[in-house]
């Protein structure tokens, strides 16, 4: 699926970035994408704390095939959740170096 993936991750990040600095494409109740400024990534909301974030992680094709209806279904109808500590969590996050 990894054709199918790539445009996913693209009309993913595509979204969000109509959307304001701070905005997450609800994917699962505790998982959820953000664009970074410079790509899409995946992030885990903690369960235990509301606000609060666990880690952030890449859109792999492993993740992506393993949420196929989730994400159909986010697709079709797209939830978007405005989030200030995400902010506040970016303007934290080192400087992107596309070199890397």
């Amino acid at each position: 699926m990894l054709e199918n993936n790539d445009k996913i991750r693209r009309h993913i990040g595509m979204l969000l970035r109509d959307q304001p600095e701070g905005t997450t494409a609800d994917l699962l109740d505790y998982t959820v994408a953000y664009f970074d400024g410079h790509r899409v990534l995946g992030l885990y909301l903690s369960a235990d704390v509301p606000g609060q974030f666990d880690e952030d992680f890449e859109l792999t094709d492993e993740f992506l095939d393993q949420i196929p209806e989730a994400v159909e279904e986010w697709l079709e109808h797209p939830r978007y959740t405005f989030r200030p500590e995400l902010v506040e969590w970016l303007k934290d996050s080192p400087p992107f170096d596309a070199c890397v």
